[in-house]
């Protein structure tokens, strides 16, 4: 059935891309885009996706029928040491193998499968220049590659997939102007571990700015009400697990082990993560139950009175969406201060800091 749909897709010229992950997937999706009749001279560039348990004898097929794998190094880091403990090292060590690929000639790309991880290129550089697990052990090491390498990857590997290569991927007179200015060279970075940590200065799309960290950013609630100062904590997320019984939930906590019950760090490329620091700070949160209805909460009001913090918000619902999302707030409490009313639409619900 796969080699019959590869078949149609190569009689009405649309581009085969097939998710394959296991090795008998890949092996499927071999038969299926060789049974089409595809060949390398014919430059269809039928792309595999992940390509990810792969055999090193499915490479030279690759070159063969001219496939272009885009790998997905982030699980070397995120589930290697869970490969290990289910198909074994050596096996393991073998998934996403980039300088393989490449050293045969292959033309490959890199991807985060947002949203399974974060959409974040320098941590994608990052994993596949050091194949580090969540452990601290290198998985597969014979795949480690450059930086130069690892920055193609996400700009003319992936251009060329897509037959852009003569648009885009490229800082090229008569290419397309998008491109990024970064606090740091990427090239030229001594420690792996810095690369993560690079930051966007400027967006340029198509030769205009659409993006600048030292832009003045607009925020939708008062940075000071009263004597009291609000502060917001930024680039987290809620996590699965959290369980609503009310569209609106309210936390307050005093400790991290606290806080990482409900929270989880959401690092992407351009956004800022709040340190914490509960030696200084409580931290409060409003979430929205997730649903796909946008929404936004926006404060009202943030006054103290005596030991007590009053947070005012406005639940703001917006348009349908085509994914499930909930909106979060989360800011900074005074040590000083041990409850919150959150007040919202004539409702007040009172949380003690724990």
């Amino acid at each position: 059935e796969l080699a019959k749909l590869a078949k149609t897709m190569v009689d009405n010229n649309v581009q085969i891309m097939f998710h394959a992950n296991g090795d008998g997937a890949i092996e499927d999706a071999i038969y299926a885009i060789e049974n089409a009749g595809i060949t390398v001279e014919q430059d269809k560039r039928p792309i595999i996706i992940h390509s990810q348990f792969q055999k090193p004898e499915h490479l030279p097929k690759y070159v063969e029928i001219g496939i272009s794998p885009t790998y997905f190094t982030n699980h070397t880091f995120y589930w290697g040491d869970v490969h290990i403990k289910n198909v074994g090292e050596k096996k393991a060590s073998f998934i996403s193998p980039i300088k393989a690929a490449n050293d045969l000639g292959l033309i490959t790309s890199n991807h985060t499968d947002f949203n399974v991880t974060l959409l974040d290129p320098f941590f994608v550089m990052w994993t596949s220049m050091k194949r580090e697990t969540r452990s601290g052990k290198i998985l597969g090491s014979d795949q480690i590659i450059d930086a130069y390498t690892a920055l193609q990857q996400i700009t003319t590997g992936s251009a060329y997939q897509f037959f852009e290569e003569n648009r885009k991927g490229k800082i090229k007179k008569g290419m397309l102007a998008d491109f990024v200015i970064l606090d740091t060279n990427p090239l030229k970075v001594d420690n792996i571990d810095a690369i993560k940590d690079i930051v966007v200065i400027k967006t340029i799309k198509e030769g205009k700015a659409v993006y600048s960290a030292t832009q003045e950013v607009t925020s939708s609630h008062p940075l000071s009400t009263g004597a009291t100062k609000f502060e917001e904590i930024k680039g987290y997320f809620v996590k699965n697990d959290v369980v609503f019984d009310e569209v609106c939930k309210f936390i307050a906590v005093s400790e991290q082990d606290g806080f990482d019950k409900y929270f989880g760090i959401g690092k992407t490329m351009n956004n800022d993560v709040t340190t914490l620091d509960f030696d200084k700070f409580n931290v409060a949160g409003i979430l929205v139950k997730p649903s796909d209805i946008a929404s936004k909460i926006e404060i009202t009001q943030y006054t103290s009175e005596g030991a007590k913090i009053i947070v005012g918000f406005k639940n703001v619902i917006g348009e349908k969406q085509s994914f499930t999302s909930g909106a979060l707030l989360l800011f900074k409490i005074p040590k000083s201060r041990t409850s919150i009313d959150f007040v919202s639409e004539g409702t007040t619900v009172k949380v003690t800091i724990k």
